[in-house]
């Protein structure tokens, strides 16, 4: 209405899904025009849903512009002879709409060439159509489905004893007016239908799909053969998808899958969103495609749903190493289609060894995402369904991982027995197969869980081991890891002087740095053995053989630390251990207020953890009291 008072736009356009009233509206908006128009108002049904396939004798035809420009000048000239060809009665048509103001509803239009020759030249067309085009001066309206409150409104505005259930019963009806309107009228009309059991009925996916089946079903039938199989290959989608995500479940091209999709969205049988640049499908019209999928079919499309979606996984893990909300941004968006990809794999791994594949890579894939976004409950569901198919698919290294990855899942959920079970399992494999940095990763996870047990001699033991390895093959960044799990072990038995043995002269260059200036550190330490810097955040330039440094950088001065502790053998207030990759760097200083309250203080040690199947290690930030 805005647009016709503010623009004097002549030719509205309403497009939008089957069922979600658009003829309703159409009717509603021409009744609210019509004092504009006083001369003549039209309607006329198009007949555009009429199908485009099958036996044309069986099938009602759309109406040509002939015929629908025959049915406005008859209107005029009742008793007149029309001409046979389509320019004279175009120009006819014309003539006796010219100086007129007169309305046309042209409902369920076909397309753009059905309805360009229909644009009058001073009345107003108003145009319905399932379908999207573009017309000279057209104002299109895309309708969508109600909003939650409104479709609740209508339901109780039909029926009234709906009542509670109306929200549900929305829900269930995905929105639509249609399906709203018939769930309430069954209700209205049934008195011995109580709402209750009506809800219980449309729980069923059939029943639910009966609310909307013809409506739909129309629109279909207007796709050729081809067009209809790849649409219903798009049940297989539970939420959003993209067109690489469709090219995937339709082995073709992006670009061809590109043309597909805008075709089914001009048929507005797939919905297109803007916003986030997405496909969907409305759940009523998802159940439509899925019950029209023949069961190979289905099975075929969710295999290579299931096969895109776990490099969508390993496309995720990649982005978080150049930056964790990259990643977690692209997990986000594709998480109900990535859960939908591992559960046909877990559910199919049994019987299929390339099913088994996909259910163990899924949780090693996504791994570093997956501890971020999966509370660890659920990320053991996926583990154990990942151990189980390495086991069929007699996969050591596989199951070694999946082992590790399940301790730390129980370790993260406080039940560090059980973690300790599956580290030792994970070890003896590592072993087995001669997978040298898995046995470390392994040692360095049971030294962490002994630690937070309290067995610290045992913890040191082990973190010892995994040194030892770490170093055997060159792995700095496990070395600085454990090296700063053992500082923290050692903490906790109140051995803070004690230091792993790493030469000063050979392999790593030690520089302690304090906080404030190392005349408060020296009063507090006159026992010192090693040499400690003049300045500030000063460090002894590195010798030209070495490679890597380790800072130990305390947080305050130990004359501070010290009243605090009451010990200056405990003034160490945190340490980091770093292996850094350039000599050169040097860490910047951090401000530390010695009057900070009990709240804001770092309240214990922690170590870290090393992920399985990932080269990559977590560096080891200590904190110590």
């Amino acid at each position: 209405m805005g647009a016709v008072k503010t623009t004097g736009v002549t030719v509205l356009g309403l497009q939008c899904l089957a069922g979600v009233g658009k003829t309703a509206l159409a009717l509603v908006l021409a009744e609210m025009l019509k004092p504009r128009y006083p001369d003549a108002q039209f309607y006329l049904d198009l007949k555009g849903v009429a199908s485009e396939v099958g036996p044309k004798e069986a099938k009602a035809q759309p109406l040509t512009p002939s015929a629908a420009m025959a049915h406005v000048v008859r209107s005029y000239h009742p008793t007149a002879k029309l001409p046979d060809s389509e320019a004279e009665m175009s120009g006819l048509y014309r003539s006796v709409l010219e100086g007129q103001r007169a309305l046309l509803l042209m409902d369920n239009a076909k397309d753009k060439q059905q309805v360009e020759p229909l644009i009058p030249p001073s009345s107003c067309l108003l145009v319905t159509s399932r379908r999207h085009f573009t017309l000279p001066g057209l104002y299109p309206k895309n309708l969508e489905a109600l909003a939650a409150e409104d479709a609740r409104d209508l339901l109780l505005k039909i029926a009234p004893r709906i009542n509670s259930h109306a929200d549900t019963l929305a829900k269930l009806c995905g929105y639509l007016p249609l399906a709203l309107r018939l769930a309430a009228s069954a209700i209205a009309e049934r008195v011995d239908l109580g709402p209750v059991d009506y809800l219980r009925r449309l729980a069923n996916a059939q029943k639910r799909l009966q609310l909307i089946d013809a409506s739909v079903d129309l629109s279909y039938e207007l796709l050729a053969p081809q067009m209809q199989k790849l649409f219903c290959a798009l049940a297989v989608f539970p939420a959003t998808f993209d067109a690489a995500a469709a090219a995937a479940v339709w082995a073709m091209k992006r670009e061809v899958a590109q043309d597909a999709l805008s075709r089914l969205v001009s048929y507005s049988l797939l919905q297109w969103d803007e916003a986030v640049a997405r496909y969907c499908l409305h759940d009523l019209v998802r159940l439509f495609a899925d019950a029209r999928l023949a069961p190979a079919d289905r099975d075929r499309g969710q295999r290579r749903h299931a096969e895109h979606f776990v490099t969508v996984l390993r496309r995720a893990k990649e982005l978080w190493k150049e930056g964790v909300t990259q990643g977690l941004k692209l997990f986000d968006l594709e998480v109900e289609n990535i859960k939908a990809g591992q559960a046909w794999a877990a559910a199919r791994a049994e019987e299929d060894p390339a099913a088994a594949e996909l259910c163990s890579n899924y949780p090693a894939v996504g791994v570093y995402v997956l501890s971020l976004r999966q509370h660890p409950r659920e990320r053991i569901s996926w583990l154990e369904t990942a151990l189980a198919a390495a086991r069929r698919l007699k996969n050591r290294r596989s199951e070694g991982y999946r082992l590790g990855n399940l301790g730390l899942a129980y370790a993260d959920l406080g039940e560090t027995r059980r973690a300790i079970e599956y580290f030792e399992q994970r070890l003896a494999i590592a072993r087995e197969i001669g997978d040298r940095r898995g046995e470390g990763n392994a040692l360095g996870n049971l030294g962490v869980a002994y630690k937070n047990l309290g067995e610290l001699r045992r913890a040191i033991d082990y973190q010892q081991q995994r040194l030892t390895i770490a170093r055997e093959i060159g792995d700095r960044r496990g070395e600085g890891s454990t090296l700063g799990n053992l500082g923290i072990a050692y903490a906790h038995l109140d051995e803070t002087r004690t230091r792993p043995d790493v030469p000063w002269s050979t392999t790593s260059n030690l520089s302690l740095s304090p906080a404030r200036l190392a005349t408060g550190w020296a009063k507090a330490t006159p026992s010192a053995t090693w040499a400690w810097p003049t300045q500030p955040w000063a460090r002894p330039a590195a010798p030209s053989s070495i490679t890597s440094s380790i800072w130990l950088s305390p947080a305050r001065s130990a004359t501070s630390a010290a009243k605090t502790t009451h010990s200056s053998t405990r003034a160490w207030r945190w340490i980091s251990l770093v292996i850094a990759s350039k000599p050169s760097l040097t860490p910047k200083p951090r401000s530390r207020s010695s009057n900070r309250s009990k709240t804001q203080r770092r309240k214990g040690p922690k170590a870290t953890g090393h992920v399985e199947n990932s080269r990559r290690h977590w560096r080891a930030e200590v904190v110590l009291h």
